[in-house]
Protein backbone atom coordinates (compact mmCIF):
# COMPACT_ATOMS: atom_id res chain seq x y z
CA UNK A 1 0.00 0.00 0.00
CA UNK A 2 0.77 3.43 -0.93
CA UNK A 3 -1.84 5.35 0.64
CA UNK A 4 -0.58 7.60 3.35
CA UNK A 5 3.06 7.86 2.31
CA UNK A 6 2.67 11.60 1.95
CA UNK A 7 6.24 12.47 1.56
CA UNK A 8 6.76 9.71 -1.26
CA UNK A 9 8.01 11.42 -4.70
CA UNK A 10 8.99 8.96 -6.85
CA UNK A 11 8.57 4.86 -6.97
CA UNK A 12 10.06 3.09 -9.73
CA UNK A 13 9.80 -0.33 -9.97
CA UNK A 14 10.17 -0.95 -13.56
CA UNK A 15 11.53 -4.12 -14.76
CA UNK A 16 10.55 -6.60 -12.16
CA UNK A 17 8.21 -9.76 -12.01
CA UNK A 18 5.68 -7.29 -9.71
CA UNK A 19 2.35 -9.25 -9.86
CA UNK A 20 -1.15 -8.20 -8.61
CA UNK A 21 -2.85 -4.39 -8.94
CA UNK A 22 -1.97 -1.52 -8.03
CA UNK A 23 -3.02 0.22 -5.21
CA UNK A 24 -4.71 3.26 -4.28
CA UNK A 25 -2.28 6.15 -4.58
CA UNK A 26 -4.19 9.05 -2.53
CA UNK A 27 -2.40 10.74 -0.18
CA UNK A 28 1.21 10.90 -1.80
CA UNK A 29 3.03 13.67 -3.07
CA UNK A 30 4.59 11.10 -6.34
CA UNK A 31 6.00 13.21 -9.11
CA UNK A 32 7.13 10.01 -10.63
CA UNK A 33 5.67 6.86 -10.73
CA UNK A 34 7.54 3.71 -13.21
CA UNK A 35 6.10 0.18 -12.72
CA UNK A 36 6.69 -0.68 -16.67
CA UNK A 37 7.30 -4.19 -17.56
CA UNK A 38 6.21 -6.16 -14.70
CA UNK A 39 2.78 -8.44 -14.62
CA UNK A 40 0.38 -6.05 -12.81
CA UNK A 41 -3.01 -6.27 -14.24
CA UNK A 42 -6.65 -4.81 -13.34
CA UNK A 43 -7.61 -1.35 -13.01
CA UNK A 44 -5.64 1.86 -12.97
CA UNK A 45 -5.81 4.03 -10.07
CA UNK A 46 -6.37 7.45 -10.10
CA UNK A 47 -3.30 9.57 -11.42
CA UNK A 48 -1.81 11.59 -8.26
CA UNK A 49 -2.03 15.22 -9.06
CA UNK A 50 1.87 15.90 -8.73
CA UNK A 51 2.91 13.68 -11.60
CA UNK A 52 5.49 15.57 -13.83
CA UNK A 53 4.71 15.17 -18.17
CA UNK A 54 6.62 11.86 -19.03
CA UNK A 55 8.15 10.76 -15.56
CA UNK A 56 5.89 8.02 -15.77
CA UNK A 57 5.48 4.49 -17.21
CA UNK A 58 2.80 2.41 -16.77
CA UNK A 59 2.84 -0.36 -19.84
CA UNK A 60 3.62 -3.04 -20.82
CA UNK A 61 0.87 -4.34 -17.70
CA UNK A 62 -1.76 -6.48 -18.32
CA UNK A 63 -3.70 -3.27 -16.96
CA UNK A 64 -7.62 -2.69 -18.00
CA UNK A 65 -7.61 -0.30 -20.99
CA UNK A 66 -9.74 2.76 -19.13
CA UNK A 67 -9.39 6.76 -20.93
CA UNK A 68 -7.41 8.37 -18.01
CA UNK A 69 -6.28 12.40 -19.51
CA UNK A 70 -4.27 12.51 -16.51
CA UNK A 71 -2.26 9.42 -16.83
CA UNK A 72 -1.82 10.43 -20.91
CA UNK A 73 -0.48 13.48 -19.72
CA UNK A 74 1.67 12.06 -16.66
CA UNK A 75 3.36 9.26 -19.40
CA UNK A 76 2.92 11.15 -22.28
CA UNK A 77 1.27 8.57 -24.07
CA UNK A 78 -2.64 9.38 -25.60
CA UNK A 79 -3.36 7.01 -24.50
CA UNK A 80 -1.73 5.95 -21.71
CA UNK A 81 -1.91 2.50 -22.22
CA UNK A 82 -1.01 2.34 -25.96
CA UNK A 83 2.22 0.53 -25.42
CA UNK A 84 0.40 -2.00 -22.96
CA UNK A 85 0.05 -5.80 -23.24
CA UNK A 86 -3.35 -6.51 -24.82
CA UNK A 87 -5.34 -8.49 -21.81
CA UNK A 88 -5.89 -12.42 -22.82
CA UNK A 89 -10.01 -11.66 -22.96
CA UNK A 90 -9.04 -9.56 -25.56
CA UNK A 91 -6.71 -10.91 -27.85
CA UNK A 92 -8.17 -12.59 -30.58
CA UNK A 93 -7.14 -15.82 -31.72
CA UNK A 94 -7.59 -17.40 -34.95
CA UNK A 95 -10.47 -20.57 -35.02
CA UNK A 96 -9.06 -23.57 -34.65
CA UNK A 97 -7.79 -25.88 -37.84
CA UNK A 98 -10.29 -28.26 -39.40
CA UNK A 99 -8.54 -31.72 -38.90
CA UNK A 100 -8.06 -33.13 -42.53
CA UNK A 101 -9.92 -36.25 -43.79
Amino acid sequence: MLTGLTQLGSFFVDDNRLTGTIPQLTGTSLMAFRVANNQLKGDVPSAPPNLISDASSLCPNYLNHTFDPAWDAATSQTPWYTNCVIPLKHRWSPPPKKPHP
